[in-house]
């Protein structure tokens, strides 16, 4: 299943059978809000919690109903697909919820999700990736009704909610939230958590088969990476949109991604590398591309690649090619890289990246055995350059 199917059935699916439940036009609120037809590289982080607040909003001022959030969570499981038989094979409860916790930005990219278990409860909280607009209090309502309603479809039980923590205001008229809850309702809260009692945490699900779970766990995180690749290479695109803004901060890239700094670091780690690898790794691509142009000195290629000062480009410079950026510049395009993992996805943000800048139509690309420097550029007009290998390194001392 390619990527484009899986966010169908993640979260556009769900929320156009959503609205035209309460018969709106789904299609036409995606679209008004920006996020019917986009690339799944471009639904990442807070824009696309933007996109789907303002879907909600619309929706509301379409169907004059500030309790429509409430009203949509019809079929929870439905557009899941695999990851529905992981939650309703799980043995419990509990261990259904730390899948969800796992799985979530699989199929719902804008939301976060964490979970914390203490004696007598457990705390479940949900957000939203931040965007550059408040979320609206209906993009809660939507979430935390999917997650009682996908409690009792894999239970068969109605969870015991001790309370719930509601970032929005206190409505007018507040017995629907009420109703849909079940339990306090603490409006203006500082965040979305419920408390769900240990017991509902507890308990056995009907369907638990252990065969089926491990099986469809392991198909879940196969999909998972093929939405979305591996985590480094989600992490070198979120650092290719924030360089020309300065440093890097691993917690940003997190919050982006919507995963919290630790599981950040956790899935780093289980592909051999971490952040301070990766971000380096990528400025050393992206200063071979902006060299071997040769449109940019090496004061705006240090801004470019995040850094705060040009000696720490410099000093980067020495120890990725053993000279200095104004030798580089002048050593005639003669680069010789190290093996470096370039994910495509990766590449093409470096690319767009490059075309923002005036960097030309022609960028590097690299081999997949050698990894060597392939560049274009405007000599007696258009000409294909590579590398002599028989050309001699640049003097590393």
């Amino acid at each position: 299943m390619d990527s484009t199917s899986f966010g169908e059935l993640g979260w556009r699916k769900t929320l156009i059978e959503g609205f035209e439940h309460l018969g709106l036009d789904g299609h036409a609120l995606l679209m008004d809000a920006g996020i019917s037809s986009s690339s799944p590289e471009e639904l990442t982080g807070g824009a696309l919690s933007d996109g789907v607040g303002m879907a909600f909003e619309l929706a509301i001022v379409r169907s004059g109903d500030p309790a429509l959030g409430l009203k949509m969570a019809r079929h929870p499981l439905k557009p899941l697909s695999v990851l529905s038989h992981v939650v309703l094979s799980a043995a419990t409860a509990e261990q259904s919820l730390r899948v969800a916790v796992r799985y979530v930005p699989t199929f719902w990219p804008m939301v976060t999700m964490h979970a914390q278990t203490l004696p007598d409860r457990t705390l479940v909280i949900l957000g939203m990736v931040p965007g550059k607009r408040p979320v609206p209090p209906a993009c809660f309502d939507f979430f935390v009704t999917m997650l009682i309603s996908g409690y009792r479809i894999v239970t068969g039980q109605r969870a015991k909610l001790l309370k719930l923590h509601y970032p929005g205001q206190k409505p007018a008229n507040p017995q629907p939230w009420l109703d849909a809850f079940g339990c306090e309702v603490e409006f203006g809260a500082q965040q979305c958590m419920v408390e769900v009692c240990a017991s509902s945490v507890r308990r056995r699900i009907p369907t638990a088969n252990p065969a089926i779970f491990e099986l469809s766990e392991r198909i879940a995180e196969q999909a998972s990476k093929r939405q979305f690749g591996v985590t480094s290479s989600r992490v070198r695109t979120e650092i290719v949109k924030c360089l020309g803004k300065g440093e890097p901060r691993r917690e940003a890239i997190a919050a982006q991604l919507g995963m919290s700094e630790r599981t950040l670091c956790r899935r780093l780690s289980d592909e051999n590398t971490n952040f301070v690898a990766v971000l380096d790794a990528l400025r050393r691509e992206m200063a071979e591309t902006y060299m071997q142009q040769g449109d940019f000195n090496p004061t705006e290629i240090t801004y470019a690649l995040g850094f705060s000062d040009p000696s720490n480009f410099y000093r980067a410079c020495k120890r990725w090619f053993g000279s200095t950026p104004n030798a580089l510049r002048q050593s005639g395009l003669s680069l010789a890289p190290k093996p470096v993992s370039a994910p495509s996805a990766a590449r093409s943000a470096i690319q767009r990246i490059a075309r923002g800048m005036g960097l030309g139509k022609d960028h590097s690309e690299r081999g997949a055995d050698d990894r060597v420097l392939h560049q274009r550029r405007k000599s007696d007009g258009d000409r294909r350059l590579s590398p002599d290998p028989r050309r001699p390194k640049p003097d590393a001392s």
